[in-house]
């Protein structure tokens, strides 16, 4: 069963539309232990570049990386979790060779 959509209205903002929320039984749900060390890999990473925006990390270390075609929308939990990774690999054997 689906819960219902519901329209989130951020003054002098666009409009999100947010749901529909997935609470059905039997039907395989997302870890939500993933969530902490997606946040851990995403802190790291943010506080090595403090002066950029969330997006633009998400996009400097999608490139980073080797990423094309780059859309979060679309990009699964893990599949994050590999590129931070890889991206806070990327800035210590980039600082190495300072």
């Amino acid at each position: 069963m689906f819960g219902s959509v519901a329209e989130l209205v951020i003054p002098n903002q666009v409009r999100i539309l947010a749901g529909p929320t997935f609470k059905s039984k039997g039907n395989r749900m997302r870890d939500p232990e993933r969530i902490e060390s997606i946040l851990h890999l995403i802190k790291k990473a943010w506080k090595r570049n403090p002066d950029w925006r969330l997006c633009q990390l998400l996009s400097n270390m999608s490139v980073a990386v080797g990423w094309k075609n780059f859309d979060l929308f679309y990009l699964e939990d893990d599949l994050l979790r590999e590129g931070l990774n890889n991206y806070l690999i990327f800035i210590h054997n980039s600082e190495k060779g300072d």
